[in-house]
């Protein structure tokens, strides 16, 4: 008996210090259908606003492309003459007009495309950061797990148009679908695969590995041709600097699970598990 009250009490316990986000139905049809309370560390970190701004200066080096080339005195063209003699003028001593101190010479220390921009970050401070910011997104109840990025039947996206039971595809439509929920800019982070077979089969909605493929893509050609900031990223490909910059952050109830397991050696448990979620009813 003490033994089963003492798992029990353990059990409460971990579900009091467990992260609990609610899931809706489908974009834009924000209808609970669930909640889920995980005991890992991706939606309960400590802001770390000086971590954070670390994570993006990496990421936004290591996308420098390095291409910036000046000319020094030895590649600018010009006369290799001596402008004026070296004594009895009264003048400062000069021997090329290419040299940086006369206008059209070469540049002194200027970039040149052997230069590398990338920096080195470890791995744990990297993971931090996005912990950081995705817990920093659920405070604020910015962050939006979806069961599925398609819509049911009947969903009103605007005015009286209905939308069938089809991926969004259309531009328009997720434009209008922006400006109704007023969000100015939004990051959609998908699964990196699609769901399992095994998992698949338990759930008839899921989409098969071709139609995962096209449901992507749809959401993808849809986002680039919005007016909106929106960007589309996977939840292996997600950085602190896509979460930072956009308000809101739209995410799948499979990459929220790939998150979990991507961002829980961050504290520590390199090689094991990470813990499974709880359902709940909401």
């Amino acid at each position: 008996m003490a033994q089963m009250a003492g798992s029990a009490e353990q059990a409460v316990a971990r579900l009091e210090a467990a992260a609990q986000v609610l899931v809706y139905q489908s974009f834009p049809r924000f209808v609970p259908v669930q909640i889920l309370a995980s005991a890992g560390d991706l939606l309960r970190t400590p802001y770390r606003p000086d971590v954070i701004h670390r994570v993006v200066t990496y990421q936004r080096a290591s996308w420098r492309a390095g291409t910036a080339k000046t000319k020094d005195r030895a590649e600018v063209s010009g006369s290799g003459r001596k402008p004026w003699p070296q004594k009895g003028q009264g003048r400062a001593r000069a021997g090329s007009l290419r040299a940086p101190q006369f206008r059209g010479g070469g540049r002194v220390h200027g970039p040149t495309p052997e230069r590398i921009w990338r920096q080195e970050l470890p791995r744990k401070i990297r993971l931090l950061g996005l912990a950081s910011a995705l817990s920093k997104r659920n405070d604020e109840g910015r962050l939006w797990v979806l069961e599925r990025w398609w819509m049911d039947d009947g969903t009103r996206v605007g005015d009286d148009q209905a939308v069938s039971n089809t991926p969004m595809a259309d531009a328009q439509q997720l434009s209008r679908i922006l400006n109704r929920l007023q969000w100015k800019a939004a990051v959609l982070v998908s699964a990196s695969q699609p769901v399992p077979a095994a998992t698949a089969a338990a759930h008839p909605d899921a989409l098969s590995d071709s139609d995962w493929i096209e449901d992507v893509q749809r959401v993808e050609r849809a986002a680039m041709h919005v007016r909106h900031e929106v960007s589309v990223k996977s939840a292996r490909s997600l950085g602190v600097y896509e979460v930072a910059r956009h308000q809101h952050v739209v995410i799948t109830r499979a990459a929220l699970h790939e998150l979990e397991a991507r961002v829980a050696p961050q504290a520590g448990r390199r090689g094991e598990e990470p813990e499974e979620w709880e359902e709940q009813t909401p």
